[in-house]
């Protein structure tokens, strides 16, 4: 996968001050980039640690139920 760095600087016509505007960019972008790889990885171990629950089958049957939103039915307050 391209950085955002590279992707930016992939742009055909060439503006004064793009370089600028390419590095300004770029981390933010990279920040984005690397939250939602964590977030998929965070919903994967989610889904994975619900799922090795021997309730999770109960709790999915129930309409609109799944790992993400049956994670948090069981709760006590």
């Amino acid at each position: 996968m391209a950085t955002a760095l590279e992707a930016t600087q992939a742009w055909v016509a060439a503006l004064p001050g793009e370089d600028v505007v390419a590095r300004i960019i770029a981390d933010p972008a990279e920040t984005i980039l690397a939250l939602e790889d964590r977030l998929k990885r965070m919903n994967k171990q989610i889904h994975l640690t619900f799922r090795s629950r021997p309730q999770a089958a109960i709790i999915e049957s129930r309409p609109g139920m799944g790992p993400t939103s049956g994670t948090g039915s069981g709760r006590r307050r």
